[in-house]
């Protein structure tokens, strides 16, 4: 190969490289002018830290993700595009946020201790909790760079708890953290009331949920399987499972439990042979008994030919309509004679001054003399009766003072003389007191145990009537 061709073969090979590389060569430069509200934040562009605000990035032209990061405040990322020649600008106005919600503003540098959280409910926009912190975020959210180690996460929905457990975030590792909100109710009444009701969680575990009082209520429960029981030693066993999508009640009638019933059977059996040796002692001393009793005096009310007499004093209308009516209505009967005694003389004798006027005059003057009359005499009569009122109203107090004195005295006697025929009874009983007071705690016992089954036992207890009692046990046996 000639020496010219050479240098002609290495002179185009020269010129095609020129070409092929000129745009890298002579490419243009774009600039990305940030500011932020707080300053002082880090600017990332495409995963590398560029600076801090306010700051100018030379960058060559193309699409760019952007992204302002400051401890204590939530990140936020932008991409722009930068063109040959031209100066972006940007803003960022970060808000305040968690510490949780911090992410280290150099990527290279993974800060130890620091893990994921990301929490999934299947009702979306649930309000978190973090340690007693409220989340800004609602359901279904992740949060970056969680302190590594245990953490209490509660979860509310309608303003209820629905979710409330610790969770342990590992360093590096993402915790998710999935609960159903979806939640109902479980109640169980029964009858009688005041037994006691366990729910625990079917399936292998077994898990003991809760014990209630009957009628018992179950809230917050999760769609799932459970086991109810009511166990006592009054009642028959109840146990069943409950598949729980929606609300769940039911109301069940105990039965009596069989050892319960053999137990007060042995009291009303025992409380039997008591009574069977009280009767036939009581039978040879009924009728010292019976004729001490028939000497029983009861209280009186009043005593014997007196009674007691109205302390109320007369009503003084009444005194005035029985004694001083008919004075008064004499009085208003002058009252039209005596004007008639006046006007026929001046109509006779004086025909020339016999006028309406003079006669209505004199008449107004006679009506008024008639009741200044009146008034003073129905006075005086009122004043008298008044006054006589008075000494029997205090005379009749005194009468009844001694009267009732004399009803006290007689009922104190008639209480020494039943108190003296008890005391002689209590005498002769004196042998059957054990066994009554024996019967007295086995009728307790007994009343004790049927009220554990009913509160409202529908047996009447006969005071001091222990056949009655036997048999009102004997129908509850």
């Amino acid at each position: 190969m000639s020496q010219s061709f050479k240098f002609l073969l290495n002179l185009i090979i020269s010129i095609s490289l020129i070409l092929v590389n000129a745009p890298i060569v002579f490419a243009g430069e774009g600039y990305l002018d940030v500011t932020s509200r707080p300053e002082g934040v880090s600017i990332v562009i495409e995963g590398k830290v560029k600076g801090t605000t306010p700051t100018m990035v030379t960058l060559m032209p193309g699409s760019y993700e952007v992204t302002a990061k400051k401890e204590n405040f939530t990140p936020e990322t932008r991409r722009v595009t930068i063109n040959d020649g031209e100066v972006k600008s940007l803003e960022f106005i970060l808000q305040q946020g968690p510490a949780w919600e911090v992410e280290e503003t150099i990527k290279e540098n993974v800060v130890k201790g620091l893990g994921k959280l990301t929490v999934i409910t299947d009702i979306r926009g649930a309000t978190v909790e973090i340690d007693g912190n409220m989340v800004p975020k609602k359901t279904p959210f992740t949060l970056k760079n969680v302190q590594a180690g245990p953490h209490r996460i509660t979860i509310y929905h309608n303003n209820r708890v629905v979710v409330d457990k610790t969770v342990n975030i590992q360093p590096n590792k993402t915790y998710t953290l999935k609960e159903s909100l979806k939640r109902s109710s479980i109640n169980i009444n029964t009858i009688p009331e005041g037994v006691g009701v366990s729910i625990m969680r079917a399936g292998k575990s077994n898990e003991m949920l809760s014990t209630e009082i009957s009628p018992a209520e179950f809230v917050n429960l999760k769609p799932d399987k459970y086991s109810i029981s009511i166990d006592s030693n009054i009642f028959q066993e109840v146990r069943f499972d409950v598949n729980l999508t929606n609300n769940f009640e039911k109301t069940i009638k105990l039965k009596e439990a069989a050892s319960h019933r053999n137990e007060r059977r042995k009291m009303i059996e025992q409380f039997q042979e008591v009574y069977n040796v009280y009767s036939e002692e009581y039978e040879k001393i009924a009728p010292q008994i019976n004729m001490l009793q028939a000497n029983l005096k009861p209280t009186v009310s009043s005593v014997p030919g007196k009674q007691f007499k109205s302390e109320e004093s007369g009503d003084l209308p009444k005194y005035y309509q029985k004694e001083c009516a008919p004075s008064g209505m004499m009085i208003y009967a002058s009252c039209f004679v005596w004007p008639l005694l006046f006007i026929i003389p001046h109509y006779t004798g004086l025909p020339d001054k016999l006028t309406k006027d003079n006669v209505m005059n004199e008449s107004k003057w006679i009506q008024q003399k008639a009741d200044f009359h009146r008034k003073s005499f129905n006075t005086d009569i009122a004043t008298y009766r008044l006054r006589e009122d008075s000494g029997q109203i205090a005379a009749n107090r005194e009468y009844n003072r001694l009267l009732r004195a004399e009803l006290n005295r007689l009922n104190r006697q008639i209480q020494e003389h039943n108190d003296n025929i008890e005391s002689k009874i209590t005498a002769i009983k004196s042998d059957l007191l054990p066994m009554e007071n024996t019967m007295n705690a086995l009728i307790r016992k007994i009343s004790n145990n049927l009220s554990e089954i009913d509160k409202q036992v529908n047996v009447t207890w006969a005071s001091n009537d222990y056949g009655a009692y036997l048999s009102a046990f004997k129908k509850i046996a």
